[in-house]
């Protein structure tokens, strides 16, 4: 997990509490139990499997004392050793106006890609750094992964493009700052920072072998998320009425396949997961059909008092 243009990140781990907790929550919300009041959790041992499987995945990040953590409000966000930096550090080079322009393309079409295909999760989206390099400059990181997902249903076919995943590597002077969100934003001042990248690099992954990206494949591939993003935007506006609901449901079964492939776990259990998350989502379009009184569990995250979730019993 801790490798450039890897998958999971932060986000996934971060969205496996928060989407099981904020579940439990809205279901205790509509059977009209009190926040404040402790429950008797009908299903303590899955909250248990739960909060074991994030503790084990969060010591995995924090080993070798990184930052590893962003904070909610902004920060750096470091996954990286320094003897990973200096061997990736070997990559960066001083590049022409044609290479960094079609980065620059092939950046903006991989974003627009990510955020189609993943929706308002925004989970394809990662930035990590800052890094000192050799040269006691900057080094920042903005990727863009999960970009061949056989998972998700609008998803399309792996072989439409032909790299899982890509990083942006920036050698930036100390007068660029950098604030990384846990939920997968990344944020640069100045916005526009290229014109002040002294060196640079744009790396691809296939499968465990990450490898820089010459001209040419970075022209090719930013033609292939481009066609690929404008077929599936076209696929979205011919969503019908209950794809609006269910997609949600199919985006968090999303992040727990990622666990299940990255332990080389049978596929089955991917194919258990994919039923679960279509009878889930069906489900939810069904009860929001049959109500017009839903609570908002937004609303009372915001406006709450209390601790966010109800208590055990």
């Amino acid at each position: 997990m801790r490798a450039p243009a890897f998958r999971p990140g932060w986000l996934q781990v971060a969205m496996i509490p928060c989407g099981y907790l904020s579940a439990r929550q809205l279901r205790l919300l509509a059977s009209e139990n009190d926040p404040s009041e402790p429950v008797v959790d009908d299903r303590l041992d899955d909250l248990t499997s739960m909060c074991a499987f994030t503790a084990a995945v969060s010591q995995a990040f924090r080993s070798g004392g990184q930052e590893m953590f962003p904070p909610s409000s902004g920060g750096h966000h470091r996954i990286l050793d320094q003897s990973q930096v200096l061997d990736i550090e070997s990559f960066l080079e001083p590049m022409a106006d044609d290479y960094r322009s079609a980065a620059r393309r092939l950046s903006a079409s991989a974003a627009v890609f990510a955020l189609l295909i993943h929706g308002e999760q925004r989970d394809g989206i990662a930035g990590h750094g800052p890094y000192l390099t050799a040269r006691g400059r900057r080094l920042i990181f903005i990727e863009y992964n999960d970009l061949t997902n056989s998972f998700l249903p609008w998803a399309p076919p792996s072989d439409v493009i032909g790299l899982d995943a890509i990083s942006f590597m920036y050698e930036v002077p100390d007068t660029v700052e950098f604030q990384h969100d846990t939920y997968g934003s990344v944020a640069t001042d100045p916005l526009d920072f290229l014109g002040q990248t002294l060196r640079m690099r744009v790396l691809g992954r296939r499968g465990s072998q990450l490898e820089p990206l010459s001209l040419a494949e970075i022209e090719n591939t930013q033609r292939e998320l481009a066609s690929a993003a404008d077929d599936l935007y076209a696929e979205i506006l011919g969503w019908p009425d209950h794809m609006r609901v269910e997609y949600g449901g199919w985006l968090f079964a999303n992040h727990l396949n990622t666990f299940v492939e990255l332990a080389g776990a049978p596929t089955n259990l991917t194919d258990l997961l994919r039923d679960r998350a279509q009878a889930t989502s069906q489900r939810m379009f069904s009860d929001l059909g049959g109500s017009s009184d839903l609570p908002n569990l937004y609303k009372y995250l915001q406006q709450v008092e209390l601790p966010l979730f109800s208590p055990i019993q």
